[in-house]
């Protein structure tokens, strides 16, 4: 047993040198790995201190406010440029009657104090070195604040309203030029706002050929300005809102006005009408529907197309819109108080033109100007090439809003996949993917042929076609199932094949002044308008031959004149059930049912 032991315990002791055998060899090991966790604990700890949130104040009664006088400075003539301050105060007015002591800053324009909790009106003011050099109050701004004990509550205060004191004054200065050979007369109008929140006070009437430019002394205060220039042709001008701040000069922004902005009389109605807009991200007023890219406006009246641009300015119930210098679009409020204008595109010609905006908001006037260009676009095309590159420079549009095209050059009659054919012309308009109005009297051909929607899904961008006199036959289902087709004249056609407008659920007129028969040589195909359920209008006064189903369920038609028909198949007018009136000669032989499930009694 004694024996056993001894064993045992030299094992022990030969195994307890091993181990620290091996722990003296790692031990270097060992040490740089604590080194670097204490390290990277360490970095931690200083993050952490580093990123922790503002202190709170010492004071577990009260919370700390940090303020900030923002520097709006270089907006156009709103607000001064806050580096021309010698200083700053702030005064404090809390509820219930608490107050603070004021703060000075010496040209800082941010600071940190202690309040009481609760509700704050801060205000702040901007002084400037007036007449004799006395500091004179110039601008201020407010800012209200909820102030919570332990807390650090942010305000930030622009200096936006002028101190409006009896007696204080600033300068405004000004300077525009003008090709001054061109123009006849130009003038600057000066008025300053008045108590009922127009500006109805004219203060000057300047000759700007005597003073086009220079500077006066002015009441501080809020002013309009209106520039109008005309020539013997045309007229131009800006409007400008400008705050007149007590010891500071503002400055209107420097006006050029060029001959482009005096072109010969140019019409731009029953044209498309691209208004470019630039948009000044930085200006005060928020003009909602001003787009990155051009609007397109038309101005032709006839097909009813879009000519219309809205905008909204957001929280001015009071506002005025202006292009040139003249009140030429029309304004509404909605019912949340925002300003509504509509530029229509009738009043406004080529060329350069000044879009101004000019609103009450809390009884502050501000203003907004925004250049704006309008370029007639040419929209008449000899070739499927052509159309291509005019319908690629147009942003897409709607069925209700197709764009008019007038296009000479395409045979009518041809099926070609390439070239100025008809397929051709539907392929482009499947690629270009935009709807369109087309006048193809320019065109040519004497059949317009068929080509199947499956073939040719371009047909379904058309909303109104125009065909030439050369075309005298619509062909078999040549626009089946075109449910985008609106309206369709047909000036030299004269007879009509079976299906040729077949469920054109959206076609509404017909005009065919020549044409002598609506055929339908199949024995119980659709005729030609069949189930045309929008049809309202058809003008066929030389039509003598309307074969079966040819009218089969219009059910918008509610009354036609066939005065030379001679002939009236069977079911020709089926289930038209809105139809109570139809003329047609006496000597005309019409079929016992042509009537069928009609609104009108055949006697």
């Amino acid at each position: 047993m004694a024996k056993r032991q001894i064993i045992m315990e030299i094992r022990w002791r030969r195994r307890r040198e091993k181990t620290v055998g091996i722990l003296y060899r790692f031990l270097p090991a060992i040490s740089s790995i604590a080194l670097v966790i204490f390290y990277i604990w360490a970095f931690m700890a200083c993050s952490q201190e580093s990123a922790a949130p503002p202190p709170l104040p010492q004071d577990p009664a009260t919370g700390r406010v940090h303020i900030q006088i923002a520097n709006m400075g270089g907006q156009r003539t709103v607000y001064p440029d806050i580096g021309g301050f010698v200083k700053f105060t702030l005064t404090f007015t809390g509820e219930d009657g608490k107050s603070a002591p004021d703060v000075v800053l010496e040209r800082e324009t941010s600071t940190e104090i202690t309040l009481e909790p609760g509700n704050w009106n801060i205000t702040a003011t901007g002084w400037v070195n007036g007449v004799d050099s006395e500091l004179t109050a110039a601008v201020y701004g407010n800012a209200k604040v909820l102030v919570i004990a332990g807390r650090v509550t942010k305000a930030n205060i622009l200096l936006d309203k002028p101190t409006m004191e009896e007696g204080m004054e600033g300068m405004f200065e000004w300077r525009i030029r003008f090709p001054k050979d061109m123009v006849e007369t130009a003038t600057m109008i000066i008025s300053a706002l008045g108590g009922d929140g127009t500006f109805s006070i004219p203060i000057d009437a300047l000759n700007l050929f005597e003073k086009s430019e220079g500077g006066m002394s002015l009441p501080s205060g809020y002013y309009r300005v209106d520039v109008a220039l005309s020539t013997h042709y045309e007229e131009s001008g800006r409007t400008e809102i400008v705050y007149i701040y007590s010891g500071l000069a503002t400055v209107l922004p420097d006006m050029e006005f060029t001959a482009d902005d005096f072109p010969l009389y140019s019409e731009a109605e029953d044209s498309i009408l691209e208004i470019s807009i630039g948009i000044k991200k930085e200006d005060e007023m928020d003009i909602r529907g001003l787009p990155d890219e051009p609007v397109i406006l038309s101005g032709i009246d006839a097909m009813d197309f879009p000519r219309e641009l809205h905008l909204t300015a957001t929280g001015f119930a009071s506002i005025e819109c202006l292009v040139d210098g003249k009140q030429v679009v029309s304004t509404t409020s909605n019912a949340e108080g925002d300003a509504i204008f509509t530029i229509d595109s009738r009043e406004l010609r080529d060329g350069r033109h000044f879009l101004s905006f000019i609103g009450m908001k809390n009884g502050v006037p501000h203003g907004r100007d925004v250049p704006l260009t309008v370029t007639s676009l040419n929209n008449e095309v000899n070739s499927v090439e052509s159309l291509a590159q005019a319908l690629a420079a147009l942003p897409p549009n709607s069925l209700k809003k197709p764009y008019p095209i007038k296009m000479s050059g395409v045979n009518l009659s041809g099926k070609g996949n390439s070239g100025n054919t008809l397929k051709s012309l539907y392929d482009t308009l499947e690629t270009a993917g935009r709807y369109v109005a087309l006048d193809l009297s320019g065109s040519e051909g004497g059949t317009f042929v068929n080509i199947s929607l499956k073939t040719a899904p371009g047909k379904r961008y058309i909303a109104s076609i125009i065909l030439p006199l050369s075309i005298t036959v619509i062909d078999t289902n040549a626009f089946s199932g075109c449910a985008t087709l609106v309206s369709a004249e047909m000036p030299g056609v004269l007879t009509i094949q079976q299906g040729a407008f077949d469920e054109c659920e959206n076609l509404e007129s017909v005009l065919l002044p020549e044409a002598t028969g609506i055929i339908n040589t199949t024995t119980s195909g659709h005729g030609a308008f069949y189930k045309c359920v929008k049809l309202t209008s058809v003008y066929a006064p030389k039509v003598g031959i309307i074969d079966h189903r040819s009218f089969y369920g219009c059910a918008s038609l509610i009354d036609i004149s066939l005065p030379s028909a001679t002939q009236i198949g069977e079911y020709a007018f089926k289930d038209c059930t809105n139809l109570v009136n139809v003329a047609t000669p006496q000597t005309a032989v019409i079929a016992d049912n042509a009537f069928a499930g009609s609104g009108f009694v055949f006697n």
